[in-house]
């Protein structure tokens, strides 16, 4: 006698113990299931192959497609030599939206209709801090709520079903892309949930919510948000930010036209890391020397700039090149600053290198602490006194884990090299 599915026995719990209920769910979506169906290649390279599920009738007429925790469960009750294919159960109900499914046992069932499975997908979501924001701003209505709901808006990127009008390069399947001055899309719109006849334009805070509302085979772009709603501003037609899912928000004319006419991004998009990576920092393996030569030119003009400093930032777990970070220790509004530094990465910068910024802030733990304890900075302000109260006069600076001889012409350098390279000279 065959031992019972560890997703079966949970199932038999909830249907006696209300209590364990919880504890059914979060196993189904973590679950691998098995139905009857077949796969067929795609027609195209790039495009999502096609899967063919088989449904029942019930007694009432409708029909439902059956799931099974196991091979045995299923075989046990519908014997035969159907084909069958195994999917995780959150693949499965994205496919199946709108149609009935019932997770079938030997000893019993469980249908869940669509509002149910629609319910289920939207908790298995991770969300993302656009959508925390408008799930805060609907749950407390307050004026704080609702500028923080903004301030995440207008500094995110967001996504939308469409193409490029110009596709001809575009190879099959899903793309994301970003928006490049004098592109043109074609946005894909729906039906208005709540007025017959009328659509509205759709988009998402995440890359995972609109994967989870559309097919799989559907294109995608992403876009900043602003340049988002300036391109669909005169579109007339609502613009709803993740539809089909609680909470959503719809965007009025007046609404969109005030954000466009107010809106201040921050200059730079933050980095997140995923909650338990492990990140490393160390001395980079190949010393970027013309950007910190061009950063050693274009510093001393920021007299709000005491020093700046230079690691490598590593996600144990990722395959992509480690991040240069470049942290500046300041006095006031850095923000012009970062700027004009940001302009000459993308001259200065390794092609496909990627840069980010950090604020090196004395007594603040984590990257702030690491700069200060343990890189030699590669600027220092020429007045900028030494711990024994002198004053020092030049840059006595060099990268991490390099002596300061070898870096103490970095400008200099930095200068030949773009001169003879037909650059111009920073002033």
């Amino acid at each position: 006698m065959s031992a019972i599915h560890p997703l079966e026995q949970a199932y038999q719990k909830a249907a006696k113990d209300p209590e364990a209920r919880a504890d059914f769910y979060q196993m189904l979506v973590k679950s691998t299931v098995f139905v009857v169906g077949r796969q067929e290649p795609p027609e195209k390279e790039g495009q999502a192959p096609h899967v063919h599920l088989k449904q029942w009738q019930q007694p009432d007429g409708q029909t439902a497609l059956p799931f099974f925790a196991s091979a045995e469960s299923l075989k046990k009750v519908l014997p035969g030599d159907e084909p069958t294919l195994t999917m995780p159960v959150v693949d499965l109900f994205r496919l199946t939206r709108g149609t009935t499914v019932v997770f079938t046992t030997p000893e019993g069932a469980k249908s869940f209709l669509p509002d149910e499975v629609e319910a289920i997908l939207a908790a298995t979501l991770t969300l993302d801090p656009l959508a925390l924001a408008l799930l805060r701003a609907a749950r407390e209505n307050s004026e704080d709520a609702k500028k923080a709901f903004y301030a995440a808006l207008i500094n995110s990127q967001v996504f939308v079903r469409g193409r490029p009008r110009d596709d001809s390069q575009r190879k099959p399947g899903p793309e994301t892309r970003s928006l490049k001055e004098n592109d043109q899309f074609i946005l894909a719109s729906m039906p208005h949930p709540h007025i017959e006849g009328q659509k509205i334009l759709p988009f998402f805070s995440s890359l995972e919510h609109l994967r989870t509302f559309v097919r799989a085979d559907d294109t995608y772009l992403s876009f900043p948000a602003l340049a988002f709603l300036s391109m669909a501003a005169g579109m007339d037609v609502p613009l709803v930010l993740n539809p089909g899912f609680e909470p959503h928000k719809f965007f009025t004319r007046e609404e969109i036209e005030f954000i466009l006419g107010t809106a201040r991004p921050e200059p730079f998009e933050p980095r997140h890391f995923k909650p338990g990576g492990q990140v490393s920092l160390g001395p980079p393996e190949v010393y970027p020397q013309e950007l910190v030569g061009a950063l050693l030119d274009f510093l001393p003009a920021h007299r709000q700039v005491k020093a700046a400093y230079l690691t490598a930032m590593r996600e144990e777990t990722a395959e992509a090149r480690p991040i240069l970070v470049i942290g500046f220790e300041g006095e006031g509004e850095l923000t012009e600053m970062f700027r004009g530094a940001a302009e000459l990465v993308e001259q200065y910068g390794a092609d496909g290198q990627p840069v980010d910024f950090a604020t090196v802030r004395p007594g603040e733990e984590g990257l702030s602490r690491y700069f200060l304890e343990k890189v030699r900075p590669f600027y220092l302000r020429p007045t900028q006194r030494n711990r024994n109260g002198e004053k020092i006069e030049k840059d006595e600076s060099g990268p991490e884990g390099v002596g300061r001889e070898s870096c103490g012409q970095a400008g200099f350098f930095g200068r030949l090299k773009r001169i003879f390279g037909g650059g111009s000279e920073k002033q």
